[in-house]
């Protein structure tokens, strides 16, 4: 599609980006980075509020830069069609988490899970974080280690019923 310059710059201040890209058939991020492009302004964040409440909101001009015909190329900048969410049913599997394994307890990855984290520096937060082939992913404070290890031991006890179907992978904790 393509448009004039002052048109696009005229529209873009009458409409909302994001209604005005759905009119053109492409994204708002399409349609804003083709305004960057040309030198068209486009409104400020809460523009469309204050205009809907009666404010008053300057308009910059347009700077000049001769007639332009835009190409709007919607094949480059289409808005996305809705990804359909992939369901999959597994059985549930009851995890009980005692408080009272001690580490050498512990299967592989959440005894290797355990060494990284000990050995880990914590940030400028507070947290410590482990990733890798053998150990569980996770990011958490420090003072939370042994916790979410005796959590990522009852996980791992009861992943060997599910490991045909996937590998112990990621744990997002934070305590």
């Amino acid at each position: 599609m393509k448009i004039d310059r002052e048109e696009l710059y005229r529209r873009v201040w009458e409409t909302p980006v994001t209604k005005l890209a759905k009119e053109f058939d492409i994204s708002d991020v399409g349609l804003a980075k083709a305004c960057r492009k040309h030198a068209i302004p486009l409104p400020p964040v809460g523009y469309w509020t204050k205009i809907k409440h009666g404010k008053v909101v300057p308009k910059p001009a347009l700077p000049q830069k001769g007639t332009v015909l835009i190409e709007l190329d919607a094949s480059r900048f289409r808005a996305s069609e809705p990804t359909q969410k992939l369901r999959v049913n597994l059985p549930s599997v009851a995890v009980v988490v005692p408080t009272t394994e001690l580490p050498e307890q512990f299967g592989s990855y959440t005894a290797a899970t355990r060494k990284r984290l000990l050995k880990d520096k914590p940030d400028a937060y507070g947290f410590v974080g482990s990733a890798g082939p053998v150990v569980f992913e996770c990011r958490l404070s420090a003072g939370a280690v042994e916790s979410a290890c005796q959590i990522l031991n009852a996980i791992e006890g009861a992943l060997p019923m599910r490991r045909r179907q996937a590998r112990p992978g990621r744990a997002m904790l934070a305590g």
